[in-house]
């Protein structure tokens, strides 16, 4: 998340839809000065450093407990901020992806390590496991509710997988004036915002199986729906 008080815009960065690499662009594009804010990263890459401003100075939002902020929590937060704004005189904006690619990418990070949250050792793709069976996996996971700490809060909501992504990515894409579109990420930073180096892209490389997210969704046609129905500003602006 940024909040760039010089430049008057906050980006509100989802899980699983390149919001690192954005964030960092930015940061590189609008260098933060005074009392601009990022979370700035967590060791993603050693050759890009940390570009978090700021965020040290607040309990509640260091240690990855602000990255992924939703506008509501923005807002409930805003005046322990101490920035003096009205939080309506910001431009705010996000980035989005189709859901079902959405719940791809997690279910990979996900499983990327043990300490991951929503990770489950009985759908852990493993060596020697072939495509049908991680998607079987996949299914599994899909069910499977567990303690959604995203902000590291006392008290967690219990939820599944895809409700996870809906409560933080859905709302963003509702309320920001600029949503970007992850499937044209470089052309989108270069139309918006003039950058025109390389976007790096962040925790990407999970995944172990090349099949596009819609054959995990092939043989569950009443859960997909669920799901998509469950992001309803994503589907209206991919449809737009």
């Amino acid at each position: 998340m940024i909040i760039s008080q010089s430049n008057k815009f906050i980006f509100f960065k989802p899980m699983k839809c390149a919001g690192t690499s954005v964030e960092y662009s930015l940061s590189i594009k609008y260098p933060f000065i005074g009392n601009d804010i990022c979370t700035g990263q967590s060791g993603y890459h050693e050759d890009y450093g940390d570009w978090g401003h700021n965020a040290e100075k607040y309990s509640f939002l260091d240690g990855g407990r602000g990255e992924h902020w939703n506008p509501s929590t923005l807002s409930s937060h805003w005046p322990a901020l101490g920035l003096g704004n009205n939080l309506s005189e910001y431009k705010t904006i996000t980035i989005t992806r189709h859901p079902l690619e959405q719940l791809v990418s997690y279910f990979w990070w996900a499983h990327s390590a043990t300490n991951q949250l929503a990770f489950s050792m009985d759908t852990c793709p493993k060596t020697g496991d072939y495509p049908k069976d991680v998607i079987l996996k996949f299914h599994k996971w899909l069910d499977v509710p567990y303690s959604a700490s995203i902000f590291k809060e006392p008290n967690p909501p219990i939820e599944r997988p895809h409700q996870t992504l809906s409560r933080i990515n859905d709302e963003m894409v509702g309320v920001s004036g600029l949503v970007l579109n992850q499937a044209n990420l470089a052309d989108d930073c270069k139309k918006y915002f003039d950058i025109s180096f390389p976007i790096p892209r962040f925790k990407s490389g999970k995944k172990h199986m090349k099949n596009p997210a819609h054959e995990y969704f092939r043989d569950i046609p009443q859960a997909t729906k669920l799901i998509l129905d469950s992001f309803p500003y994503t589907m209206n602006f991919l449809s737009t």
